[in-house]
């Protein structure tokens, strides 16, 4: 059987056209991750160990609901514990409100208070925390270094209104009613300051709360430890979701399609020799999928960000398969992908060939204006 390949005499492929047959190949490796991916998904979600941890990730959830609440630092809205800004800036108007209430007629107050309710020692959440809750739960915190007036006085926006709990001052209810009410422009910077001011008192709270009180600090832990069984099924699942779709690509198809014709390849007119002249064998077949698995070995991770979001950020930090992790492998392959383009433009032109070609003992031939030859060269 003649092993020479009947395209070693054919045109090196143009570095234009190689790189957009490999943009191809990755872009189709993508979309195969993902429908794969979609199929290992349901599978995973009928698994009784996946459908345990997200039953106990969702109880440890509302546990830690509960503690925010009971602390008096969240207020929850249809199920989701509305932000530290969002906190911060409903305490605000409700503390301008307290303070107007002191020097005017309820009746010359504008509308827009109308559904707010004045703050108060009861509903405020920074003495609910640092006065209230904090004496309640003691002995349940690891540490009590903060005092409730010392912090509050420092910021110079709060005055004393009863024994132990402060209020906002006059004058900073002033401008940040004429900004509310009337938009002066003139006031914005003072609103923005005094908002930023309880944003940042809100969240050291929290912090305070994360950090040292041994409750939220159990039921987070229980928390994490089954969101990362919920992350590793899900990201085990996309890994092998990757691997399928790379095999199918990079090993079974050039096999296939004969000459090492990957998809892209066959719709672009391409086909990968032998450096020695010979058809594309087993070996470089075994090669070129290794080392194609390598330069796309990026794309989880992206698939990570275009499934979860921001939430994908935390596969970073799971080992999958029990020791791949996903930051370090993208690292790699887009350092190779990288080496690779660049040995491509280094390699002389009469051969030019990406690393990956290179190690694969292969050249990329462009078969468009090319006549096969018969097996005595005609």
């Amino acid at each position: 059987m003649n092993r020479e390949s009947p395209y070693r005499k054919g045109t090196i492929c143009p570095r234009g056209k190689k790189f957009l047959s490999a943009f191809l190949d990755l872009l189709l490796t993508f979309v195969l991750t993902m429908v794969f991916f979609a199929v290992s998904d349901v599978v995973i979600s009928h698994l009784p160990s996946y459908v345990q941890s997200q039953e106990k990730a969702s109880l440890y959830q509302e546990n830690l609901y509960q503690v925010v609440e009971s602390s008096h630092l969240g207020i929850r809205e249809n199920g989701v514990l509305l932000s530290e800004e969002e906190v911060a800036e409903r305490t605000l108007k409700s503390a301008t409100l307290e303070a107007l209430l002191l020097f005017r007629n309820p009746a010359e107050i504008s509308e827009k208070y109308q559904d707010v309710e004045p703050l108060s020692r009861e509903n405020d959440p920074l003495y609910g925390y640092y006065v209230t809750f904090k004496r309640e739960e003691k002995d349940s915190f690891l540490s009590d270094e903060t005092d409730y007036e010392e912090i509050l006085l420092q910021t110079g926006m709060f005055e004393e209104r009863e024994e132990g709990w402060l209020g906002l001052k006059k004058e900073w209810a002033e401008k940040i009613n004429s900004y509310v009410v009337h938009g002066l422009l003139s006031n914005k910077e003072d609103y923005d300051e005094a908002l930023s001011t309880y944003t940042k008192l809100i969240s050291d709270a929290q912090q305070d709360l994360i950090e040292n009180y041994q409750h939220y600090r159990t039921e987070i832990g229980l928390f994490d430890e089954e969101r990362d069984k919920i992350l590793s099924y899900r990201g085990n699942g996309l890994l092998l979701s990757f691997l399928l779709a790379t095999l199918v690509l990079y090993l079974l198809l050039p096999l296939i399609l004969k000459e090492g014709r990957t998809l892209s390849f066959l719709f672009l007119h391409l086909a990968q020799v032998d450096v020695s002249g010979r058809r594309y064998g087993p070996l470089n077949a075994v090669l070129f999928y290794l080392l194609s698995l390598l330069s796309s070995a990026f794309l989880p991770f992206l698939s990570c960000l275009v499934l979860f979001g921001a939430e994908g950020v935390l596969f970073l930090h799971v080992s999958l398969l029990g020791f791949v992790n996903l930051f370090l492998l993208m690292i790699l392959s887009l350092v190779y992908l990288l080496l690779s383009s660049l040995f491509d433009l280094w390699k002389r032109k009469d051969i030019h060939q990406t690393l990956t070609q290179f190690l694969s003992l292969t050249v990329l031939r462009d078969t468009s204006t090319w006549v096969v030859e018969d097996e005595k060269g005609k």
